[in-house]
């Protein structure tokens, strides 16, 4: 399963993602558990993964928008290899 976040703005503008993220982790993306975030330059987005149970995974991707929010942005950055 592919997810690519279009702009992934604040919170309360999530809409869908918003709901997505629930649905799919149990919790915002901002609390998510990602596994080896990487950024690529040529694309300008991050890479990640999130696994559930050592067996099934996620990957997600995230284009580095002006309106990606922050905290989300922190979250990615503390996690990155």
């Amino acid at each position: 399963m592919l997810i690519k976040i279009q702009g992934v703005k604040q919170e309360e503008d999530w809409g869908s993602n918003f709901d997505a993220s629930l649905e799919l982790f149990g919790r915002t993306w901002c609390e998510g558990l990602y596994e080896g975030v990487t950024y690529d330059d040529a694309s300008r987005c991050y890479l990640t993964c999130v696994i559930y149970n050592n067996e099934e995974g996620v990957t997600i991707v995230v284009p580095d928008e002006p309106d990606l929010d922050p905290v989300f942005r922190e979250v990615l950055e503390a996690d990155r290899v």
